[in-house]
């Protein structure tokens, strides 16, 4: 499995492990990819994949965002 599939995937479950109840709207809004593109492929919101790397260590489209800023100066320390 490509590495964005996975971080994908990764998301998912996690938005699934966050909601005891699914209605049919937010059953739908879990189901996108990081950022809420409705395509697997498709990349917005680099912020999104950012934060994710920061967290999981596995995006890389985050990894290539955090590449291009350089390092990341935290107040506290960042989570992993």
């Amino acid at each position: 499995m490509l590495r964005l599939e996975q971080s994908i995937e990764d998301q998912i479950s996690v938005r699934r492990g966050l909601i005891d109840q699914l209605d049919a709207e937010l059953e739908e809004s879990i189901l996108t990819g990081i950022g809420g593109t409705a395509k697997r492929f498709n990349v917005k919101c680099l912020h999104a994949h950012l934060a994710d790397y920061i967290i999981t260590g596995k995006n890389p489209i985050g990894e290539k965002v955090a590449n291009l800023i350089g390092e990341i100066q935290c107040e506290k320390e960042c989570l992993k």
